[in-house]
């Protein structure tokens, strides 16, 4: 299993490139989050959106889509608006991007060896594993701005 999902995480670190979405439902002012498989990787274990390796001249927001969809079983053509929120870039040169994606409800996600289970819920109650490039991400100004602009998560 953790080779396997080794393997994978190289995979899509193949093309350079990846995108995700941390999803967010404005009707329950919840996030979803999926806990990652405990396969031995530095990102295993910790609490992480929706994404993955951006197949070769894939526009960004299909990689999402396609992601979401191998990863938890969303439709590809489930309605969502995505916003760009920021790009992170690891020393090994892989650049992932990452976007928002508002949904009207929350909708329950069949999970496949990636991840462990998931959860819907507030900003203020993320778990404290989480996924340190999402956040780092979410945390910079272009992020903030996206958080203040599409969901209350920021409101106080």
């Amino acid at each position: 299993m953790k080779i396997q999902a080794a393997a994978r995480l190289l995979a899509g670190r193949g093309t350079g490139e990846g995108a995700g979405a941390l999803y967010y439902c404005p009707e329950t002012e919840n996030f979803l989050l999926m806990l990652r498989a405990d396969d031995g990787t530095p990102d295993g274990n910790t609490w992480c959106c929706l994404g993955g390796g951006r197949d070769n001249g894939e526009p960004l927001e299909t990689t999402v889509r396609r992601e979401s969809f191998e990863e938890a079983g969303l439709d590809m053509d489930h309605p969502m608006e995505l916003y760009r929120v920021g790009t992170k870039r690891y020393p090994d040169g892989f650049t992932f991007h990452n976007y928002l994606a508002l949904v009207d409800e929350e909708f329950l996600p069949i999970i496949n060896e990636e991840h462990q289970t998931y959860q819907w819920c507030k900003w203020d109650a993320f778990p404290e594993n989480m996924h340190k490039g999402m956040m780092e991400t979410f945390m910079m100004p272009e992020g903030q701005t996206a958080l203040k602009r599409y969901t209350t998560a920021l409101d106080n």
